[in-house]
């Protein structure tokens, strides 16, 4: 209800009592977090709690290799972060960790992993054995990873890489299809032959197009005029 005017009272200045004010003390600051590892030491850092002292432990571990710290990487590539499992595939392969990087291809976790995995082993070693343990990056059912396959099979010399390679020419991906035309080797006559039934029936014109220009390098006059028409 509102006040009458008449019944207002009117009151005094405020005084404050500064006796009976009671001081308090301040709560004491928190205590600063204890890392979750000793600064300097990143295979320690490899296990910590924070994916980003994982991930940033791996990226150290790439740029300065630690040929014995091989199997503490490995335990890292599966992180549920793919980032860091990345990360980590850089350290194995900084250190030349070559059975580790061939169990990463057979049995990763994550399909970027592994495909990661499989590039850094062809660039360590291009060779038979390799090729062997691509296999089954070719059959993944991630296109990408299919892909990282052909193109480190690519780094692999002989007749057999080209077998691989050209196995994917028959994707119904187009992305596919496109780079290992461009990757096939035309003066091996395998490959050159698979261009060729490329450039009369790939339905996909950027294909047929890469295809038939790829083959211009044939040393088969019979494919390069093919080519050309």
């Amino acid at each position: 209800p509102r006040m009458i005017l008449s019944e207002r009272r009117a009151r005094g200045p405020v005084t404050l009592d500064i006796a009976r004010i009671e001081t308090t003390e301040e709560a004491p600051a928190p205590a600063p977090p204890t890392p979750s590892f000793v600064p300097g030491d990143p295979v320690k850092g490899l296990t910590s709690d924070d994916f980003r002292v994982r991930l940033n432990a791996a990226d150290r571990l790439r740029l300065a290799p630690k040929a014995d710290a091989a199997e503490a990487i490995a335990l890292v590539v599966n992180d549920l972060v793919p980032e860091v499992g990345l990360a980590a595939v850089g350290a194995l392969e900084a250190a030349k960790a070559i059975p580790q990087l061939e169990k990463t291809v057979k049995s990763g976790l994550n399909d970027r992993v592994r495909a990661a995995a499989g590039l850094a082993l062809s660039r360590l070693r291009a060779d038979k054995a390799t090729l062997l343990a691509l296999q089954p990056l070719f059959a993944n059912r991630a296109w990408r990873t299919r892909l990282a396959a052909a193109e480190a099979a690519a780094r692999v010399p002989g007749p057999e890489a080209g077998v691989f390679r050209m196995s994917l020419i028959g994707q119904e991906d187009p992305r596919i299809k496109l780079r290992v035309t461009e990757l096939a080797d035309p003066t091996v006559d395998f490959e050159a032959r698979k261009l060729l039934y490329s450039v009369v029936n790939e339905p996909w014109d950027e294909v047929r197009y890469a295809s038939a220009v790829r083959l211009l390098g044939s040393r088969n006059e019979t494919f390069v005029e093919e080519a050309l028409k």
